[in-house]
């Protein structure tokens, strides 16, 4: 045997020994149940994934062994889901869950998470306020405690969870906007987590909008108004991002923010305030998350969960 063959032999093992790697998905593809992806190896086709804080853990099978890759989903601010699509589906929706104070998360998340887990939804949204103020050990327990999720999750940034540190953020959980589509739905994720909405989101927000889809959800945490009498935890500004809502037929806006349960209709758009997953709530409040079924039409329930 000569140098070449054993160098092209050892290689080969060499491949199969490597537990991780990183690859770039072209299509910036989030989910689905398969997909194909450039990088060590050519068109490696990656199936069984799920997305977790910042990274996508990918179990694929290459050279007949299964090698588990970490990839960053917010590599594009855009992200297309190109696998087989689902026309019936359920996704689920929950705010501030954080303590009152420190770094341990209420046992009331801790019982929702188990419950939200039994609705075996596609994918979660979790609407901000993730820990009590920004520090790294508050959010690796909030990772932590996510860690028993067994659906996707994707993140709205609050302003709980910029609190003292502007920057632990995207080190724990990613991109503060980003959007995505699946199937025949639009689902565009902004931060207004410092009370407003800049004009590069702004512009984001529109371009997104011009797609052509059939439904519109919305994700951000602070809402643009406050549906309580005299009420004013809300976004400063807000007439610009109302404008755009009901310029472009937004169906659904999904915030947090206010600790208690609230859905208005303003022209065609449902505004749904759900702040109940495990923060101290409002006198009137109660602990919940939202429920939404996707399907010919879209339709959604309140999941109260009693603190027992």
């Amino acid at each position: 045997m000569n140098k070449y063959a054993v160098l092209i032999i050892a290689g080969f093992f060499l491949i199969l020994l490597v537990p991780k790697s990183t690859i770039n998905i072209e299509e910036g593809v989030l989910y689905g149940n398969e997909i194909t992806a450039t990088g060590m190896f050519p068109r490696i086709t990656v199936t069984n994934y799920s997305l977790i804080p910042q990274t996508v853990d990918l179990e694929i099978k290459n050279f007949h062994k299964n090698v588990r890759f970490k990839v960053n989903p917010f590599e594009k601010k855009t992200m297309e889901v190109n696998s087989e699509m689902v026309d019936t589906y359920t996704f689920i929706f929950f705010g501030d869950n954080q303590p009152e104070s420190g770094e341990e998360q209420p046992q009331i998340f801790k019982d929702i998470i188990k419950k939200i887990n039994n609705e075996d939804p596609l994918f979660i949204v979790g609407g901000g306020d993730f820990v009590c103020e920004a520090s790294d050990a508050n959010f690796k327990e909030f990772l932590n405690v996510i860690a028993d999720l067994q659906p996707p999750i994707f993140f709205v940034c609050g302003n709980h969870d910029i609190m003292d540190n502007k920057t632990l953020y995207a080190k724990y959980l990613g991109s503060n906007y980003y959007s995505f589509v699946y199937g025949t739905s639009l689902f565009i994720f902004l931060d207004d987590s410092t009370g407003f909405l800049d004009e590069t989101q702004l512009s984001f927000l529109e371009s997104e909008l011009k797609r052509d889809v059939k439904n519109k959800f919305i994700f951000m945490h602070i809402p643009p108004f406050d549906p309580r009498p005299g009420g004013n935890h809300c976004m400063i500004y807000p007439e610009r991002i109302m404008e755009i809502i009901e310029e472009n037929n937004v169906d659904y806006v999904f915030c947090s923010h206010i600790h208690s349960y609230y859905e208005e209709k303003r022209g065609d758009t449902v505004y749904i305030i759900s702040g109940g997953a495990g923060a101290p709530l409002l006198r009137d409040g109660f602990y919940h998350y939202i429920v939404v079924n996707v399907s010919e039409n879209i339709s959604f329930s309140v999941a109260r969960f009693e603190d027992e």
